[in-house]
C-alpha cells in the first residue's frame, strides 16, 4: 500500500516508480571446525574450546555467526610440548550468510564462496572445508534492515589467545592446534 502511494507521488512529479526490491534470502551453512584445546580435565577443555569458538567466530565479517554451537570432544590425546593435557574438540557450526536472490532464486554459489572468504578470517579453528554443507535458505524480508550483523564486538571483546590461565589450565595448545 504504501509503495503504490510513494509511486503514484512520483509519478505526478515526473519520476520513475520505485524498484521492486529482489528476493533476499538467509542461507545456513553446516561447517565442521576442529582444534586442539589443552586443559587438566575435560570439562576445562570443553569450556575452552566453546571460548576459542564464540572468540574466533568475532573475527567474521560477512557471515552470522552460531552462538550455541555443538561441541564433541575426543582425548585426552596426549600432551603438548609443554606437558599439558591435550584434548582435540569438533563443533559443528550454523553460520548465516544473507544475499539477494537471482530471479527469485537463493545464491548459493555466491554466498558459498563469500562464506569461505570469510572462514579464511578464523584464526583459532580449522573449518573443515570437505564436510562443508549447504542447509537450507529462507526468504527474508528485503527491507529488513537489521538483517546481516555479522560482527558482534562487545561479546567476546577479549584476546583468544590469552586464554591458558595458570590456575584454570585451559587454553589453545601452542602452535599444534591443526
Amino acid at each position: 500500500m504504501c509503495r503504490r502511494g510513494t509511486n503514484d507521488a512520483l509519478s505526478r512529479l515526473g519520476l520513475p516508480p520505485l524498484e521492486e526490491p529482489q528476493a533476499a534470502f538467509a542461507m545456513v551453512f553446516a561447517v565442521p571446525v576442529s582444534l586442539f584445546v589443552c586443559a587438566p580435565k575435560s570439562g576445562q577443555a570443553r569450556a575452552g574450546a566453546r571460548r576459542l569458538i564464540l572468540d574466533d567466530q568475532v573475527n567474521l565479517r560477512d557471515a552470522e555467526r552460531d552462538d550455541n554451537p555443538r561441541i564433541d570432544l575426543h582425548g585426552p590425546d596426549g600432551t603438548d610440548r609443554y606437558g599439558r593435557t591435550r584434548f582435540q574438540a569438533r563443533a559443528d557450526l550454523e553460520l548465516i550468510v544473507y544475499a539477494d536472490g537471482v530471479d527469485g532464486e537463493p545464491p548459493w554459489a555466491q554466498a558459498r564462496q563469500r562464506l569461505l572468504t570469510d572462514l579464511a578470517h578464523l584464526r583459532h579453528v580449522r573449518p573443515r572445508l570437505d564436510e562443508l554443507r549447504d542447509v537450507v535458505a529462507d526468504r527474508i524480508d528485503p527491507l529488513d534492515s537489521d538483517r546481516g550483523t555479522a560482527t558482534h564486538p562487545d561479546d567476546h571483546a577479549h584476546d583468544a589467545d590469552d586464554l591458558y590461565d595458570e590456575h584454570h589450565g585451559y587454553g589453545r595448545c601452542g602452535d599444534d592446534r591443526w
